[in-house]
């Protein structure tokens, strides 16, 4: 199967569905003709309408299929254009016996590396974690230790001062941000 671009004009393929169909509402008239003229019994023209309709019924269902099934192609592609299947039916049974390049595990590996949306999650939860790391790093109080000299500025002359620090809410641990 290869991947063609639809540059069809639709009323062409329009005027190729409706061909057969026109030769059934014409058929349907001319019995509908001869049953008035006594040549055809009524039920024959019934058995024409009734055929009509449920042929016009089984391409109104192929139609949709085939709109859904290239609206999917569409999605899974990632293209706005139309696509077609182009090969027979030979070829397309020769593709599907062959062996398939990757296997299921790494088809789900790559799957997994190459989707947008588990990426987007693994960043999301390294985010999380370096939060969760920086908000422990809060919980702890910051201790100060420093140590001071002043020769004649304070109390006593050649003062050694040692000094210790810490912030005022020391049993309040962060654990809200934390949880």
């Amino acid at each position: 199967m290869g991947k063609k671009t639809n540059y069809t004009n639709k009323k062409s393929k329009e005027t190729e569905l409706k061909k057969p169909f026109k030769r059934l509402d014409t058929l349907v008239y001319n019995y509908s003709e001869q049953v008035k003229k006594g040549n055809v019994p009524l039920s024959e023209v019934v058995r024409l309408q009734s055929l009509a309709l449920e042929f016009r019924s089984q391409l109104a269902d192929i139609q949709s299929n085939l709109f859904r099934l290239q609206e999917n192609i569409k999605l899974l592609t990632n293209t706005s254009e139309g696509i077609i299947a182009v090969g027979d039916e030979n070829t397309v049974d020769r593709k599907l016996k062959q062996t398939l390049i990757f296997t299921e595990k790494q088809l789900q590996e790559k799957a997994l590396t190459q989707n947008l949306e588990n990426l987007t999650a693994i960043k999301l939860l390294e985010s999380n974690e370096l939060f969760l790391k920086w908000q422990k790093s809060l919980s702890t109080p910051d201790l100060v230790f420093g140590a001071t000299y002043d020769q004649r500025g304070g109390a006593f002359n050649n003062q050694v001062n040692f000094t210790f620090g810490t912030p005022l809410p020391l049993w309040n641990r962060n654990k809200g941000n934390i949880k």
